[in-house]
């Protein structure tokens, strides 16, 4: 899908190669060590770029090797319980955890 909105975009045709393996890390190296002739592009997100480098040693320098050139997708992240759960609010969840570190995980 979107290999053919670029295509029409750029008039010329694109290959979209999925190469996983520890995390987008083996795919984020290949990238990182690829030409710098605009060709050879990575989508990264949070897990593939922030926590990928403060997790691993990396092969490539998240910061020097890569270049930001778009934003493609936004998401908002949630943080959900039952209705049981006597916190309302993050601040009433965050001393309902410190208050009970063996029932939750």
């Amino acid at each position: 899908m979107i290999a053919e909105r670029v295509k029409a975009a750029l008039g010329q045709p694109v290959i979209i190669e999925n190469i996983a393996g520890r995390n987008g890390t083996i795919g984020g190296r290949r990238v990182a060590r690829s030409a710098p002739d605009g060709y050879t592009l990575t989508i990264g997100h949070w897990s593939t770029h922030v926590a990928n480098g403060a997790s691993y040693a990396l092969q490539y320098d998240i910061l020097k090797d890569f270049e930001p050139i778009s934003l493609l997708a936004n998401q908002w992240y949630l943080i959900v319980s039952k209705k049981t759960l006597p916190a309302d609010d993050l601040k009433g969840l965050i001393g309902w955890l410190k208050a009970n570190p063996d029932k939750a995980s």
